[in-house]
């Protein structure tokens, strides 16, 4: 989904909300295999819809019942349209999303959210009067709902997120999350989206590209959504594998930092050589805390091990990559609109 050429630019006018008749923010949910949760995510963005707004579902890839569940919301609601992206993965339906919005803005909600009284009229209100004429994007907080007890050794807040108290411009690498998160969708698209190397981290790198690129990133707190955390990602082994996956993603983006070769093979070899230790100090310490029953710092320890294990497991992918075969990062070129 992506071309040489930047994205055409539309050429209806704008005026106090959407334009000439188009939705000022489209709300995009990409969905994969949460038949479960993507109904109720939908029924609590709906009675928040007004005449300049819509809701698209990316249905991506999924193999349950989400395509019928996402079909039977749009025919019964005439504000939402639906989607497939046939490549699996965050950064892909993501992208999908902004190419096929139909708003000036793109409101990211995730399937496993539910948007709180006066969520989206925060947004509205925010982007129709704007603090700044360069804004890259703007996100709010998220209150965790855990649908199972909390196990000691996990933090009782597992699954919030909040950065200030108040809205406010972002700075010194602080970023919203994509899950809560509206863009310009014309702008992001002319960026080139969502990096599809980074299925967890796609919108860090994508916010510090919008800095990068002289646009504010912008935090409102009275966006709220609920975040709906299941039994299976409360267990033991499904933070462990949580915590690897976010070393993946930190190392593919060391690695596209690193302008050069020489950079890479820098980052390659140190951060290998020093993965031994630091790997053998984790394990060690964790084990250490657990028998003084300091569950929960032991646990947290042992995690930051595992995303030491993946950042590595990565680093080498990509190391080996550059090595054997000479490849170096592509560059992110603008996102191509569908034709037709």
């Amino acid at each position: 989904m992506t071309a040489s050429e930047p994205p055409a630019p539309r050429t209806d006018a704008p005026d106090g909300g959407g334009r000439q008749g188009l939705p000022f923010i489209s709300v995009a949910i990409c969905t994969r295999n949460r038949a479960g949760l993507l109904g109720r995510a939908v029924e609590s963005v709906l009675p928040q819809l007004g005449p300049d707004t819509e809701l698209l579902i990316v249905d991506n890839a999924s193999t349950d019942e989400t395509p019928q569940v996402a079909a039977a919301l749009a025919a019964r609601n005439p504000a939402v349209r639906v989607l497939r992206e046939a490549t699996p993965s965050i950064p892909s339906a993501r992208n999908a999303a902004l190419l096929n919005a139909q708003g000036r803005y793109t409101l990211f909600f995730d399937d496993d959210e539910l948007a709180e009284p006066g969520w989206l009229d925060a947004y509205c209100n925010f982007l129709k009067n704007p603090p700044t004429g360069n804004l890259g994007c703007v996100g709010g907080p998220y209150v965790e709902q855990h649908e199972a007890p909390t196990p000691a050794w996990l933090d009782p807040h597992f699954g919030s997120f909040r950065l200030a108290s108040s809205t406010s411009r972002l700075v010194h690498g602080s970023t919203p999350a994509a899950g809560n998160c509206a863009y310009p969708t014309e702008l992001v698209a002319r960026l080139g989206g969502f990096n599809p190397q980074l299925p967890r981290r796609e919108d860090t790198e994508l916010n510090e590209r919008l800095r990068q690129a002289g646009y504010e990133i912008w935090w409102l707190e009275s966006a709220r959504v609920r975040h709906i955390i299941p039994a299976s990602r409360l267990r033991f082994k499904a933070q462990a594998r949580l915590w690897r996956e976010e070393g993946r993603d930190a190392a593919v983006m060391r690695w596209l930092a690193c302008r050069t070769r020489a950079n890479r093979l820098v980052l390659f070899f140190g951060r290998c050589l020093a993965a031994v230790p630091q790997l053998i100090f984790q394990i060690v310490g964790s084990a250490l805390l657990c028998l003084l029953f300091l569950r929960r710092r032991a646990a947290r320890l042992f995690f930051r091990g595992c995303r030491t294990l993946g950042f590595v497991e990565q680093l080498l992918r990509l190391g080996a990559r550059e090595l054997v075969t000479g490849h170096t990062p592509a560059p992110i070129l603008p996102l191509s609109r569908p034709s037709g």
